[in-house]
Order: C-alpha cells, then structure tokens, then sequence
C-alpha cells in the first residue's frame, strides 16, 4: 500500500488501488489543466444550469464567447459558454463537446470513419453558431461574438430500432442584431 492511501482503501486489493491512484493523477493533471486555462484567459464565473422544458426560455441572452476542451472528472472535452443574462449577471454554460468512450482515459467516441461523435447540445450550439456567422458574413468563428439569442433546454424522446432514448439539446434561437448594437448592451450591463 502506499504511504498516502489512508484506512478506508484497506480492503481494496493492488489493482483497485492502481486505479484509483491514476484517476487520482487524471484529476490533478486536469485540475493543473484547468487552473492554467485561466490563467491564460478564462474568466472565472458563475455555472448557469438553466431548468429543463416549457417556461424556461430565457429571451435575450448574449452569448460573448467560449473556451473549448476543458476538462472535467467526466469528460476532457466541454466548451464553456460566456454568457451574460439580460439583468448583466455574467455566467459560464458548460456542456460536453462528444461523448466519452473509454471511463479511465475519458478519450471521445468516434465514428467507423474516425470522426468524433458530437454531444447532441453541442451540435446544437454549432448548428446555431454557423446560422450566426453566415448572417453576418464572416469566415473566422472568432469574429461571430457577441451575439444575441433566445436559449431554452429540452429533452427530445426519440425512438429507433435499438428503443426509445432521450436527448438533452438546447434550442438557440438567434435574435438578429447588428454586432456593434450587442457589443454596446454588453459594454452597458
């Protein structure tokens, strides 16, 4: 046994404890990770978790930006979503990038062709961010914040051959608004 494993991990044999062990070291190094991607910028705010369903679509949000692949004890690829609400409240809306295929190494599922399978909220988010960008004419996805939309989460039942299944997605409603007009509500909240 290890010097740091206390009474509790007595019962656990030398596999159980190896394992332990590296997901201990996965969540340090990710824990590192993390505390240096804000360093390098990401701004530390609030966790928005908005209820589920009818009633709960919050018109007005502005979307400012976002910081892909950050890590967590579940998956190595979220985004997070910097998000000011319409009283100035500034926020962070996280959701996972892909799927987890493996629980110890937390690597993404991928396709047969080798493609990474997206998260069905995440699609959705880039589904809305391409609709955004082609409003406004621009090529680089940088150039596409701040924006404007009305945001609800929805579970969507669905059914196949495999059986019925459920999909947590958001809708993304864009408000059209010229760029220059949401950067001024922002630099005013």
């Amino acid at each position: 046994m290890s010097e740091d494993t206390d009474s509790t991990n007595a019962n656990y044999s030398d596999e159980e404890l190896d394992v332990l062990k590296r997901v201990k070291e996965r969540q340090e190094k990710q824990k590192a990770e993390r505390k240096a991607n804000a360093e390098g910028g990401f701004e530390d705010r609030e966790t928005w978790k908005p209820e589920f369903g009818a009633g709960n679509m919050h018109k007005g949000i502005i979307i400012e930006g976002e910081t892909p692949n950050i890590a967590s004890p579940f998956n190595n690829h979220n985004i997070v979503l910097k998000i000011t609400l319409p009283d100035g409240k500034k926020v962070s809306f996280f959701t996972a990038m892909y799927p987890v295929a493996d629980q110890v190494t937390l690597e993404p599922a991928v396709w047969p062709n080798g493609k990474k399978k997206l998260r069905q909220e995440y699609r959705d988010y880039l589904d809305c961010k391409e609709h955004v960008m082609n409003h406004l004419g621009v090529e680089n996805e940088e150039d596409v914040f701040p924006f404007k939309v009305n945001f609800m989460r929805y579970k969507d039942e669905k059914t196949s051959d495999r059986g019925a299944y459920t999909l947590n997605r958001i809708l993304l409603d864009y408000v059209e608004a010229p760029q220059e007009e949401v950067q001024f509500e922002l630099d005013s909240l």
